[in-house]
């Protein structure tokens, strides 16, 4: 059977989120219009997706005004165990948007329905899941602004907090983009100030606290796409973190509140998940950028996460909460990689929101034979010249063949650097260790300063984690870095003990 979201069914045969969609809209609240494939409609769909069917389907669009990029529809799952009290289910079931036409509508109502046999879904529910999913299709609402209003904190579990960022809320949730941050009643603008009171109406109206999607249109409706009662409130303990004086920290930004002590083990979303989850040992602290639905296994193992996404909506911060694990986000995943190593200890701090860990020591030689002891640093005026070059370059992002000039320019310092090395007197010796050392730190630190003369900090880090997770570079700043990246990763490895094979190598 289909329903439309103004009447109220059966919530075993719509799911949750379409009999709370339904709720809100004959509560008045702006909804976009739209209906529901139940579960048995969708059942007979798997079976055979008839003319007959589809023809039912077309019957119930005609009260849609759709079509084209400017009217798209929406797809969405709405299973009885999805936005339970318990668990969200969230990423599990597949969601598509920007449809534009039938076709395209058939065959995203097919893939959603498919989405139940998802491997993922198996580590998140010992349940057998067969069935259980109804389909929401609906008008696409384009917004200016989209996010997620908690009307009760989960990480203070008092206050609330709206997390929003421009366009759609995906751009968020899958750590493309930072969301901004609203917890208190200062900050409401007149728009915000209508969303919270219209959130704490709809509290009262579940006698839950909730967790609301919204959109915001460029006329500044306030449209709600889902609301779910909050599945991750829990009673926060007090715990004193016993720091080492030797100890750096990382400050981020609380996901999910608790305490853990333990082995780090990076996991790329690169990597195979059946593989990351052999891998993984149980116990041991996930470090990653974004993890998806498909690694959840992963998150049953860990004691905690770090992450760099910092969003509260984002997968690792809701599959972290519901297994009671902290996850502190918004760390620099990068910087913890290069000063730690792999199954090193650190601490997780989630009421501070800050990782604890003791810096590994770069011992590039032994202290008997080092070329580079603990010297006076030589500011060469060879290295003041080729500094110049590389910030020339590293300025000149706009060059279309950027990464061939900078991968020219290390060509010419790994030439200079050699031409110390071929003397064997001490002075230019001497001269062979400033220059590595001078030029290690600016490469590290300093590109990253010339490039915030160019690009925003949000946009240098995008591009920084594009690169850091394997993909291929697209953007000069993408190009750039993944020479300098490559740059750094080979002096460090090939920092052997007689010095001459430091920049014996080829980018």
């Amino acid at each position: 059977m289909i329903y439309n979201l103004y009447t109220v069914a059966d919530k075993k045969q719509v799911g949750n989120k379409a009999y709370n969609l339904m709720l809100l809209k004959r509560a008045a609240y702006n909804v976009p219009n739209g209906f529901v494939l139940s579960r048995d409609f969708c059942k007979i769909i798997k079976k055979s997706f008839s003319l007959n069917l589809k023809k039912q389907i077309k019957d119930y669009l005609k009260q849609i005004d759709y079509g084209g990029e400017l009217y798209p529809l929406v797809v969405r799952s709405s299973s009885i165990y999805e936005d339970s009290v318990k668990q969200s289910f969230a990423g599990q079931f597949t969601s598509i948007t920007n449809i534009n036409n039938e076709k395209e509508l058939f065959l995203a109502i097919s893939k959603v329905i498919a989405s139940e046999k998802k491997i993922s879904l198996k580590s998140y529910t010992n349940k057998k899941l067969k069935d259980t999913l109804a389909v929401i299709i609906q008008k696409q609402i384009i917004p200016k602004l989209s996010g997620v209003y908690f009307t009760k904190n989960p990480i203070t579990n008092k206050g609330f907090l709206i997390e929003h960022v421009k366009g759609h809320l995906e751009e968020m949730v899958s750590g493309k983009k930072n969301s901004l941050k609203i917890n208190t009643t200062k900050q409401l603008n007149k728009t915000f100030k209508k969303l919270y009171l219209e959130g704490k109406q709809i509290e009262q109206y579940f006698k839950y606290p909730q967790d609301i999607e919204f959109a915001i249109d460029n006329k500044d409706r306030i449209w709600f796409l889902q609301t779910r009662n909050i599945t991750t409130l829990k009673n926060i303990k007090k715990i004193i973190v016993n720091k080492a004086k030797n100890q750096k920290e990382l400050k981020g930004i609380t996901l999910s509140n608790g305490y853990a002590k333990g082995n780090i083990e990076y996991v790329s979303d690169a990597t195979d998940p059946k593989e990351a989850y052999k891998i993984f040992k149980k116990g041991n602290i996930l470090v990653t950028y974004v993890l998806f639905p498909e690694y959840d296994l992963i998150f049953k193992k860990a004691k905690a996460v770090i992450c760099e996404v910092d969003s509260i909506t984002s997968h690792p911060a809701i599959v972290a909460r519901e297994n009671n694990i902290p996850c502190i986000g918004g760390i620099n995943i990068s910087k913890l990689l290069k000063e730690t190593n792999n199954f090193d200890e650190v601490i997780v701090d989630g009421k501070k929101g800050k990782v604890y860990y003791s810096p590994k020591l770069k011992i590039l030689v032994n202290k008997e034979k080092s070329l580079f002891k603990m010297i006076k640093i030589i500011k060469t005026k060879e290295f003041e010249n080729d500094k110049k070059e590389l910030t020339k370059y590293i300025l000149s992002l706009d060059y279309i063949n950027i990464e061939i000039k900078l991968k020219n320019m290390v060509e010419f310092m790994q030439d200079n650097f050699k031409e110390y090395l071929k003397a064997k007197n001490k002075n230019n010796l001497n001269l062979a260790s400033s220059y590595f050392r001078n030029l290690v730190p600016f490469l590290q630190e300093g590109f990253y300063k010339l490039l915030l003369k160019e690009y925003s900090k949000e946009d240098i880090i995008s591009s920084f984690t594009r690169i850091d997770q394997g993909k291929k570079p697209v953007t000069p700043l993408e190009k750039s870095y993944k020479v300098i990246r490559k740059y750094i990763q080979e002096m460090d490895k090939n920092a052997t003990i007689d010095g001459k094979h430091l920049w014996d190598f080829k980018l």
